[in-house]
């Protein structure tokens, strides 16, 4: 589909520049033709009132051109007298042989009598000009060689040009398409992607369902409450089908552009800690160290919703990798017209080329481990959707000694909030479990 859809971009645009360079190029060519065509006329009027000798004949005649204002056309001027029935060769005086006779008088007898009348000769290769006299008429004739030259060069040179300049935009609308379907071409691969993980994903929650629920059918005498175990089974699995479906939806309307949320002025610092304050029940219960020292008075422009999303997307990935008795340390500060938020955690390192696919949709740095840690791998693709929404930045870092850290940047709002809780810059709370 992606490379039907390139060659149709490459033909459509090749189809696009043929039309502009044949226009521009017969636009070129009629325009010149009109200009000698012009110039012609021009010149036989010259050659006509100068009465002006040529050099189209001269091995004929045996006479020299004079200066003309058209030296690059050959004319020559034919007078016929109605009244002595001759024709005579301006600038020649001499007697012409019978064959040249013959020759002026086929030429004469192939114009009309009509005054400022013109036309070709084509079997002669010539253009004429016809004045009338009070004794007979003038005729100018002129050599259209170099006009057909001309024309003709003309036309070579366009079509080299055109050939040369359709070859070159051929290579460069192959560039372009590729730069504009990239995105197209993004977009299928992971939709492609998006069915074969979302396929996986529900493969294995609709086959403990299916199995669980047959084993109840299995055992229709029994009441509810022997078979609460195969049904809260059947419970928890719907619930993170649930999940999954919520999910996708919010990343598909935030994809499309539906998903608008207004953006007002909120205190990042009292959103951080409405996050906080609840986790450390959680942090308790898997004998975790919570620490975070969250400067009041941050604002930013946002939507408080989005945000504890993040929030709780962060502390709760944070949670699941920070290994057994491991520490988490969140941090707010406010740094000129920023805001950053890092969110900290010991445990084993992401590797360096994992790194980069970290906010990818379904993407887990350990595949073996994904249903054991819970998730779907959506909840950092929206955290990178949420972070893009509020125009801020989010990046990741890695290593053995520090742990993994993930670093939210926000504009800074100039618009500060009362805190009810005053607290110190230095203040630092914690929460250590129990022995």
């Amino acid at each position: 589909m992606i490379r039907k859809l390139k060659i149709k971009f490459v033909v459509i645009i090749m189809l696009i520049l043929t039309i502009i360079f044949s226009s521009i190029f017969a636009g070129l060519y009629i325009f010149q033709k009109r200009q000698i065509y012009n110039d012609s006329i021009a010149a036989m009027q010259e050659a006509i009132k100068n009465d002006t000798k040529s050099g189209l004949f001269a091995e004929i005649f045996g006479i020299e051109a004079k200066s003309s204002s058209f030296p690059y056309f050959n004319t020559f001027v034919l007078e016929v007298d109605k009244v002595s029935n001759t024709v005579t060769a301006i600038g020649f005086e001499d007697e012409l042989d019978s064959e040249t006779e013959q020759y002026l008088l086929k030429l004469v007898h192939s114009v009309p009598e009509v005054n400022n009348t013109d036309g070709i000769i084509y079997s002669e290769n010539l253009r004429y000009y016809v004045n009338t006299t009070a004794r007979g008429m003038k005729v100018a004739y002129l050599d259209m060689g170099y006009e057909y030259a001309t024309l003709s060069d003309l036309a070579k040179n366009s079509a080299w040009i055109m050939a040369i300049s359709l070859l070159f935009f051929f290579a460069v609308s192959i560039l372009i398409t590729k730069a504009a379907i990239a995105p197209a071409e993004r977009s299928w691969k992971q939709q492609k992607q998006l069915v074969a993980d979302v396929s996986h994903e529900l493969k294995t929650p609709i086959t403990v369902i299916s199995a669980n629920a047959d084993i109840v059918l299995s055992h229709k005498n029994s009441t509810v409450g022997e078979q609460e175990k195969w049904l809260e089974y059947i419970k928890q699995e719907s619930e993170r089908m649930t999940t999954l479906i919520n999910q996708m939806l919010y990343l598909a309307k935030n994809d499309d552009g539906a998903a608008k949320e207004i953006m007002s002025p909120v205190s990042l610092s009292e959103i951080t800690e409405s996050c906080v304050l609840p986790f450390e029940s959680v942090c308790f219960e898997k004998g975790l160290s919570l620490y975070y020292d969250i400067q009041p008075d941050i604002s930013i422009v946002g939507s408080a919703s989005s945000l504890k999303q993040l929030l709780m997307i962060l502390l709760d990935n944070a949670a699941k990798y920070a290994g057994d008795n491991g520490t988490i340390r969140l941090v707010l500060r406010s740094d000129g017209d920023k805001a950053t938020l890092s969110v900290n955690n010991t445990g084993e390192p992401i590797p360096a080329e994992k790194l980069r696919h970290i906010f990818e949709r379904f993407y887990r740095v350990d595949q073996s481990r994904a249903r054991e840690k819970g998730g779907y791998g959506l909840g950092l693709a929206i955290a990178k959707t949420i972070i893009d929404s509020h125009g801020a930045r989010i990046s990741v870092t890695s290593t053995a000694q520090t742990g993994t850290t993930f670093i939210c940047v926000f504009r800074h709002c100039k618009n500060s909030y009362e805190d009810p809780v005053q607290k110190g810059p230095d203040d630092d709370r914690s929460v250590m479990p129990q022995a």
